[in-house]
């Protein structure tokens, strides 16, 4: 995913200051739609293991919303989540 135009006019500051964000050392909560449509890697940060939600640094992100089915496979599970009652289910796979 790269950055949306909107996050292109943000102001992103340097990784010296990312400890300072709210964002960075705790476990981000985010709905599905947040990750799909507004988590994004930045041009500069490659490598850094960092993603940013609008510009706010994030390194983990804890998934929230209502789980409607749960399949534990050998290799991977399988989570089907709404995350809006306005929304359809959809299905997420975790390796």
């Amino acid at each position: 995913m790269t950055a949306t135009r909107s996050a292109e006019r943000l102001s992103f500051y340097p990784r010296f200051l990312f400890p300072h964000s709210l964002t960075y050392n705790e476990w981000a909560r985010l709905t599905a739609k947040d990750i799909h449509k507004g988590l994004h890697k930045r041009r500069g940060f490659e490598g850094q293991d960092v993603w940013f939600y609008s510009n706010h640094p994030i390194r983990w992100v804890r998934v929230v919303g209502v789980v409607v089915a749960y399949d534990d496979m050998e290799k991977m599970v399988s989570i089907t989540g709404k995350s809006s009652p306005f929304l359809p289910v959809s299905p997420y796979l975790l390796c």
